[in-house]
């Protein structure tokens, strides 16, 4: 099913220990017609400006190095519009 915006909630996204973790981990979801959150397999995740990156797994589940350069957090799906997230470091 396609949106007219990315339909995604990038969600227990945290760093693992401290201001020097080098791990961002998540889970993208998307919401069904009903309004139930469903994971996105094969979601593309990374940071802005850089070669940085994964795919989201069958789960909807990502592990990413951090960047030192960019805290911008791009998602990327096939038929949706990007969204990019503002990651602060803890």
């Amino acid at each position: 099913m396609k949106f007219n915006k990315l339909s995604i909630l990038l969600i227990l996204c945290f760093i693992i220990g401290s201001n020097y973790a080098q791990k961002l981990n998540g889970t993208i979801y998307e919401y069904d017609k009903n309004g139930k959150m469903i994971p996105l397999e094969s979601a593309s995740v990374y940071w802005l400006g850089t070669t940085i990156g994964c795919i989201s797994n069958q789960n909807g589940k990502f592990s990413l190095e951090r960047s030192n350069t960019s805290n911008m957090l791009v998602i990327r799906y096939v038929g949706y519009q990007t969204d990019t997230l503002n990651i602060k470091p803890e």
